[in-house]
């Protein structure tokens, strides 16, 4: 082989590589750090809708027996009003009184098993959540999701890195099971 066809091989082998490089870096140029609306995506999760509704109807079911306590005490302390300089008086009013305290026990109770139970809900939903987005995160090889609350942990992003909406449509789909 000559000088200038060993040339034109090696720059053929040259051109092969760069060109080989490039299609390589450009089929690995998919963003790897990309984030999400982290509001959004958690007011948009069916299954934070789902915990609300449950908690709704939970706190509300709780607090029936509040209200049914409340009624009873007003009715009891127009009793007493209507029974003054009576016998019967003071024993209205040592119920009263009874009610009273048993109510304030008892709404106690309730504040601290409504805190509770919030706080139990939160912990799944962001258990869940992270699990989601992990998976979402592995399936679409990304390096990094980052969440942006809107408290300046993330001060700038080029738009086309959010996948708020890609992240929210795989949370649900897998959260309705399809």
């Amino acid at each position: 082989m000559n000088i200038s066809k060993k040339f034109v091989f090696i720059v053929g082998i040259l051109c092969a590589t760069i060109i080989a490089s490039f299609v390589i870096v450009t089929q690995s140029t998919k963003e790897n750090i990309v984030y999400v609306d982290l509001k959004t995506v958690i007011d948009s999760f069916t299954y934070k809708l789902d915990l609300e509704s449950e908690f709704s109807k939970t706190r509300k079911n709780k607090y029936t027996l509040l209200d049914s306590l409340e009624t009873e005490i007003r009715v009891l302390y127009k009793k007493i009003e209507n029974e003054k300089h009576t016998a019967s008086q003071q024993t209205l009013i040592n119920t009263y009184e009874e009610l009273v305290t048993r109510y304030k026990v008892l709404e106690e109770r309730i504040d601290s098993e409504v805190v509770e139970l919030a706080e139990a809900m939160n912990d799944q939903l962001y258990t869940r959540l992270n699990s989601y987005i992990q998976d979402f995160g592995k399936i679409n090889s990304y390096k990094i999701i980052l969440g942006a609350q809107g408290s300046g942990l993330i001060m700038y992003a080029q738009e086309h890195l959010e996948i708020t909406q890609e992240v929210i449509n795989y949370i649900n789909n897998t959260y309705e099971g399809r």
